[in-house]
């Protein structure tokens, strides 16, 4: 189930040949597994373009091409049973050259024939289709297509979650919010300690970190985190200070007493925040995104002492410019280490950011009170969250968390794409999802066009 129109970047990264962003560093060899029969990715074509090219026309009216030793080197036959390479790249000859090429089996697959005694390659034409370089966008054309879409208070996303637990339909249908919205809620979950992580390990195996492999959010006098507390959470990703933060995180709401006032959830979409943010803060952005920010978590006083540290700017972006990941965390920030002429600049850009991402939260966030038995799910490498602080006024508010790597439910989800064959058009996790939010050069954002604002420097 794709989402609302919201991310119609999406979709049109992947209906569109025009707007299919495949340069060389986007390709990536898809994982063992059989590809979906598409029509559309049939081959209706295949010729040598000398020197060393292979032109494959395909049923959509897409055109790839592909270089020799490109193609040698994704050889079928240079795979092991376990889809690992039998050889390195390093070991393709230097002269390898095509001498002939067609669609064969209806289409459904390439064959290509080599210069001397090399025996032909087959190369199925989905996975081709998939693989295929071609033609740029049109300069900036996903970035203001997801900058058109409707306002992102569009309905909180919900599913039952005996259903996910059971039926990989649902399952399927989860993940698809997930990667489309970044968030989804699943109702009806029994109290009791392991329904997250079964949630969860629907996914993948939980996530174990410095909090155990699950955690319980609850109003604690020797609390070890500021969100074991009643006060005010300002939007953060947590886990900030690692190197490779969670991926998706699931907080089990098992207790949310009537009496209890406040404590409502908050949660932001910061791709969406950022590429916003760039456009009317340029001079801010592209600070953020070049001065390293310091993310450290430094406490003795429990059962197993911690001392964490990891810097990098705010803003984290390819080479092609593009947004790969945002880390933002307030209550986990630590001492800057910056030249001294820049940290004026960075504080008055961090300050800027702040203000940016609370003035959106009314327009573009969601604010709600979770229900005993819900479980709200997000993807911490994108969606910010919060709290509102609160009262218990003799009640109690308890909720229950876990998490999820990033690495591993995009491998889920893809798995889900093959065996349930995804319509045409629709995402492809193997090509990269943007606003996936783990630095993968395949999953950037692109940015709309950024010209600094003048006027004296910040």
């Amino acid at each position: 189930s794709m989402g609302g129109g919201r991310h119609q970047l999406f979709l049109l990264n992947r209906m569109d040949p025009r707007l299919r962003v495949l340069a060389p560093q986007l390709i990536r060899r898809l994982s063992d597994g059989p590809l979906p029969r598409r029509a559309h990715m049939r081959a209706t074509s295949a010729n040598v373009v000398p020197p060393a090219r292979l032109r494959v026309g395909f049923a959509d009216g897409f055109e790839g091409e592909f270089h020799a030793m490109w193609l040698l080197d994704n050889c079928p036959s240079r795979r092991s049973a376990s889809n690992q390479k039998a050889r390195t790249s390093a070991e393709l000859p230097e002269d390898a050259g095509l001498a002939g090429a067609a669609a064969v089996h209806g289409g459904e697959q390439v064959r290509v024939d080599w210069t001397g005694s090399a025996p032909s390659s087959t190369f199925d034409a989905a996975w081709l289709h998939r693989h295929a370089y071609g033609p740029p966008p049109a300069p900036d054309a996903a970035a203001r297509a997801l900058a058109s879409a409707p306002s992102a208070r569009a309905p909180i996303p919900r599913l039952s979650f005996d259903e996910v637990c059971t039926s990989d339909a649902a399952l399927y249908r989860w993940l698809g919010h997930l990667a489309d919205e970044g968030f989804c809620v699943l109702e009806g979950a029994p109290d009791d300690d392991e329904a997250g992580c079964r949630a969860a390990e629907r996914i993948a195996p939980v996530m174990a970190t410095i909090y155990g492999r699950a955690w319980d959010v609850v109003d604690s006098p020797d609390a070890i985190n500021v969100a074991y507390t009643s006060v005010a959470l300002p939007l953060h990703m947590d886990l900030a200070y690692y190197e490779s933060p969670p991926g998706l995180q699931l907080l089990h709401c098992r207790c949310f007493d009537a009496q209890v006032t406040g404590g409502e959830s908050v949660l932001l979409d910061s791709f969406e925040a950022a590429k916003l943010f760039s456009v009317r803060h340029p001079r801010e952005f592209e600070l953020l995104a070049r001065v390293p920010a310091t993310f450290v978590k430094e406490h003795f006083a429990r059962e197993r002492p911690v001392v964490m540290r990891y810097r990098r700017p705010h803003f984290a972006l390819n080479g092609s410019g593009e947004l790969t990941g945002i880390f933002w965390a307030p209550p986990f920030d630590g001492p800057l280490c910056a030249p001294l002429e820049d940290v004026g600049p960075y504080y008055a850009a961090y300050r800027c950011f702040d203000a940016f991402l609370t003035g959106l939260v009314e327009t573009r966030g969601w604010t709600f009170r979770l229900c005993a038995g819900e479980v709200v799910t997000f993807n911490n490498r994108r969606l910010l969250h919060g709290r509102t602080s609160f009262e218990a006024n003799g009640g109690t508010r308890a909720l229950r968390g876990c998490y999820v790597s990033i690495d591993e439910f995009a491998s889920r989800l893809a798995v889900l794409d093959r065996t349930h064959g995804a319509p045409p058009g629709a995402r492809q996790p193997e090509m990269g999802l943007p606003m996936l939010g783990n630095q993968d050069h395949a999953n950037g954002l692109p940015l709309p066009s950024r010209k600094p604002a003048e006027g004296p420097p910040l």
